[in-house]
């Protein structure tokens, strides 16, 4: 999801090959419900998971795991 200046895009990631098509019953309520909130759908995008990021460790969890301790600054 992206808000900017109350305009929500949405990107919902599915493997549902019919995902688009049930979802537009909701699309009204959804825009009414934002509108209520004084915020505008601008976009709904509907994207299959991407392969490779699941085979991808995450770089930041491995950064990151070489450090013992806990560092505590207040």
């Amino acid at each position: 999801m992206n808000v900017q200046h109350r305009i929500v895009t949405l990107k919902v990631s599915n493997e549902h090959p019919y995902l688009k098509q049930m979802a537009q019953p909701f699309m009204p309520a959804l825009k009414a419900g934002l509108e209520q909130l004084n915020y505008t759908l601008s976009s709904v995008h509907y994207l299959p998971f991407a392969a490779h990021s699941a085979k991808q460790p995450n770089s930041v969890h491995n950064a990151y795991t070489n450090f013992k301790g806990v560092d505590i600054r207040i």
